[in-house]
């Protein structure tokens, strides 16, 4: 068994702790830990997944690294803390670092017939243009360096600002979690934050001054073996990426596991592969706490023959102390068994007892996906589920509160027949 500490959005102020109005939750964070450890036994890695800062100052980095050292002390067990994993988020970066050169460059990069070429060719070539793109990460990196423990990462490349050409570095960082049954589990990071701008927005959710944002396909087109689990760490949700359809069949593919962050709303998946959407663990001051909880999840994987199963735990802050998020925590599982094998899955599984779950021929995540595109989802709200609709919450929020009811109420059918129409 594998097990992880997984949270996200941390925001981290650089302020003083009487002004900080999340530092008493903190303290209470830590202690829940020390429950966590005597309920589930040792953590073996802490995976943060972006927005560790709140506008990308080494100040703020400086404050988080302290928390974490924190949170590292209190998860050691016998001399042996665990391994720390940090990919960057949009809050990460400074946004006036060669910020006219980098909106000149924004254009093509999410220009998804050339962007991939483009990146590839000033890799190569012109490794001062590459440097710019990544300068905005030049406190992340600072603060994330002592982190990454094995390969050369993309991290390291961008910190090689001496370097003359950067053809042998990756656009992502691997670590070997070692083996899980009879897999090898490898862990992969990656930055989806070369564009950002302030300006980026999830697909459902553009409008004319805003955009996606852009992921190297370098960065995710991994070599993928069936003797091995990948697992992903991502601040974006994938809707949130040029070329989504191409990324999320490519994903679905080579990532077993999927871990994001962003959403600041607790959610996870279980289709194909596994998706865990981390709640914000400190959320922006103008975010309605009893809507957008501050949560952490601590994940256990494990494999028997050739099923992966993750039992998702999370906790929320309900104003005094941390409590089991019970709506949220789940045990989710998924097939690792290669074509040649699926018939004698189908019989193992035939002999379970069936899931009470609606007889749909489209999958949950499809049906998903469809309502996340539509443009008619107030409409379809108001007629299905009109209480879970809040003019005072964003429409991302009021869509994932909407989708999560529609699961707990069984509508799915409803909801596909809407979409139809």
């Amino acid at each position: 068994m594998i097990r992880f500490l997984q949270f996200s959005d941390i925001h981290f102020l650089f302020c003083e702790e009487t002004e900080d109005d999340y530092a008493q939750m903190r303290i209470r964070f830590i202690e829940d830990l020390e429950n966590v450890k005597q309920q589930f036994g040792p953590i073996d890695h802490v995976l943060i997944c972006g927005d560790i800062a709140c506008k990308g100052q080494k100040e703020e980095f400086n404050k988080a690294r302290e928390f974490i050292d924190a949170v590292s002390n209190v998860l050691e067990v016998n001399g042996k803390r665990p391994n720390v994993f940090v990919v960057p988020g949009n809050h990460d970066i400074n946004r006036k670092s060669y910020e006219v050169t980098r909106n000149l460059l924004r254009p093509i990069l999410l220009d998804k017939k050339n962007n991939n070429n483009f990146l590839q060719k000033i890799k190569h070539t012109e490794p001062n243009t590459l440097k710019i793109l990544y300068a905005p990460l030049s406190a992340y990196n600072e603060f994330a360096q002592p982190y990454f423990i094995d390969e050369v990462s993309e991290t390291i490349m961008i910190d090689d600002m001496d370097e003359l050409c950067f053809d042998n570095k990756n656009y992502y960082w691997k670590f070997s979690l070692g083996k899980e049954g009879d897999y090898k589990v490898n862990l992969y990071g990656l930055n989806s934050t070369l564009t950002c701008d302030g300006k980026e927005r999830a697909k459902k959710d553009l409008k004319e001054d805003n955009h996606l944002t852009f992921l190297p396909r370098a960065a995710y087109n991994i070599q993928a073996y069936s003797n091995e689990i990948n697992i992903s760490m991502i601040h974006h949700p994938l809707d949130w990426l040029i070329d989504e359809n191409h990324v999320c069949k490519i994903f679905d593919d080579r990532f077993k596991l999927q871990f994001f962050g962003h959403m600041h709303i607790q959610s996870s998946q279980n289709d194909k592969t596994i998706k865990i959407f981390s709640g914000a663990f400190q959320p922006e001051q103008e975010v309605d706490i009893m809507d957008c909880p501050p949560v952490y999840n601590v994940i256990e994987l494990s494999v028997e023959n050739t099923i992966m199963t993750v039992k998702l735990e999370s906790r929320k802050w309900d104003g005094a102390y941390f409590i089991k998020y019970v709506e949220e925590s789940k045990t989710m599982s998924v097939s690792l068994a290669s074509p040649d094998n699926w018939s004698e899955i189908a019989q193992e599984e035939a002999k379970k007892d069936p899931i009470a779950i609606e007889d749909i021929m489209i999958p949950i995540n499809e049906i998903n996906y469809m309502f996340i595109n539509s443009d008619n989802q107030r409409e379809i709200i108001e007629k299905l589920l009109p209480e879970t609709y809040d003019d005072k919450r964003s429409d991302r929020a009021n869509c994932l509160i909407f989708l999560k009811a529609v699961k707990e109420k069984g509508l799915y059918q409803q909801l596909l027949n809407e979409l139809n129409k």
